[in-house]
C-alpha cells in the first residue's frame, strides 16, 4: 500500500494492526480499548461486550469509534463460531475476570475466570499469534489461595494453546477500581497499601489500572513490530518501568470510581 505525500513522492504506508479484546467494558478493558482505538496504527478492534456501548463510554472521537466492532452478549458455550471474525488478527487481549464481591462462591468465581481460557482457545483457532492477559501477582498452581491458583491455571492453559507470544500482566492491588466491585476488605486494604507504598517491596505496591492498560498496549506494539516471541510474565515493577512517565494518578487522569469520568486524552507519550 502506498500513499502520496505533499512532496509528490511515494512512501510505503505503515501496515495497520487489528486487535480483539475480551472484557472490553470492564475496569481495565475499557481503558485498553480506548488506547487501542486512539492509535493511528490500529485499523480495527473487535470487542466482546456484555452490552453494546456508545461512543461516550470509551471517550474516543467518532473516527476512532468507527474502528470498533462490538460482539454483544457472546455465546461462551460456542465461542468458536466467532473465530472467523478475528481470523489473522495481530493480537488478542483478555481483561476478563471477576472479584469476590461479584462472584462470592468459588464455583461461580472459577466459572467466570475460566471464560478467559475459552476465549483464548477461540483466538488460537483463529490463528491470532499473540495473546496478552491480566492475571495476578503471586499466581501459583500450588497456592492455597483459590484466586491465585485459578489465575495460574488459566495462564498455563493459555500457554498450552501454542501462541507464538503470551504475556501475563500480574498486578497486585489495582487502584482506580469502582467501589461497587470491590470486596468489603479491599477498600481499607487499599488505604493501608497506599500509605506503605514507598516502603513495600515492588511486587506488593499499588498499581493504577491505567498503567496496566498502557503496559499491555506498549508490550503488544513492541512485540508486533519487533517480532518478539515466547512466554513472559510482567509484575508490578515491570509495568512501572514500562510506564515511567505515569504516576499512579497522573495529572489529568482520574481513578474511575463510578463518579468521576475518565479524562479524555491520548496515551501519554
Amino acid at each position: 500500500v502506498v500513499s502520496t505525500q505533499s512532496t509528490g513522492a511515494l512512501a510505503v504506508e505503515e501496515p495497520k494492526m487489528k486487535f480483539v479484546v475480551a472484557g472490553a467494558t470492564g475496569e481495565t478493558g475499557r481503558i485498553l480499548t480506548r488506547y487501542l482505538l486512539n492509535q493511528n496504527k490500529t485499523s480495527k478492534v473487535v470487542a466482546f461486550v456484555r452490552s453494546k456501548k456508545e461512543i461516550d463510554f470509551f471517550r474516543v472521537s467518532s473516527q476512532e469509534f468507527g474502528k470498533l466492532t462490538q460482539i454483544e452478549e457472546p455465546d461462551f458455550d460456542q465461542l468458536e463460531k466467532y473465530a472467523p471474525q478475528v481470523e489473522g488478527f495481530d493480537a488478542a487481549f483478555s481483561c476478563m475476570g471477576t472479584t469476590r464481591a461479584r462472584s462470592p462462591s468459588t464455583e461461580e468465581y472459577n466459572k467466570v475466570e475460566f471464560l478467559a481460557l475459552k476465549y483464548a482457545s477461540t483466538c488460537a483457532l483463529a490463528k491470532v499469534p499473540r495473546f496478552y492477559l491480566v492475571t495476578a501477582e503471586g499466581a501459583d498452581k500450588t497456592s492455597w489461595n483459590v484466586y491465585l491458583r485459578t489465575k495460574a491455571e488459566v495462564e498455563e492453559g493459555v500457554v498450552n494453546l501454542g501462541f507464538q507470544r503470551v504475556v501475563s500482566f500480574r498486578p497486585g492491588l489495582i487502584m482506580g477500581i469502582t467501589r461497587s466491585t470491590r470486596s468489603w476488605w479491599e477498600g481499607p486494604s487499599a488505604r493501608v497499601v497506599s500509605f506503605l507504598d514507598s516502603v513495600l517491596p515492588a511486587k506488593y505496591q499499588e498499581l493504577h489500572l491505567t498503567r496496566i492498560a498502557q503496559s499491555m498496549l506498549l508490550t503488544a506494539f513492541t512485540d508486533i513490530e519487533g517480532g518478539v516471541t515466547g512466554v513472559q510474565a510482567l509484575g508490578v515493577e515491570d509495568m512501572k518501568k514500562l510506564t515511567p512517565q505515569m504516576s499512579n494518578f497522573p495529572e489529568g487522569w482520574y481513578p474511575y470510581d463510578g463518579e468521576k469520568p475518565l479524562h479524555q486524552d491520548k496515551v501519554p507519550q
